[in-house]
């Protein structure tokens, strides 16, 4: 069982290692529903970004789950359930 991640943590480190991922501005109306394709993230992009998020948040993110990702939440959800509780 994960521990607990919350959204404003999730949503912060994320808004923190963007600019690693995309050359774009992060929208300002972004939210965790908001799609992948709107925030400019490419398939190379995902791969960096789950690395950077698994290594800020102490998490590990499944593959099948970054695949089947069409919104920032659907990573959330997958960090939160990846957790290391160790």
């Amino acid at each position: 069982m994960g521990l607990s991640l919350g959204e404003d943590k999730f949503v912060g480190t994320f808004a923190a290692v963007y600019p690693e991922v995309s050359d774009d501005p992060l929208p300002d109306d972004f939210t965790l529903d908001s799609p992948l394709e709107q925030l400019s993230i490419d398939s190379l992009g995902r791969i960096e970004l789950i690395g950077l998020l698994e290594d800020r948040l102490g998490t590990r993110i499944s593959d099948d789950s970054l695949r089947n990702a069409k919104s920032l939440r659907d990573i959330y959800l997958a960090a939160v359930t990846g957790v290391d509780s160790a």
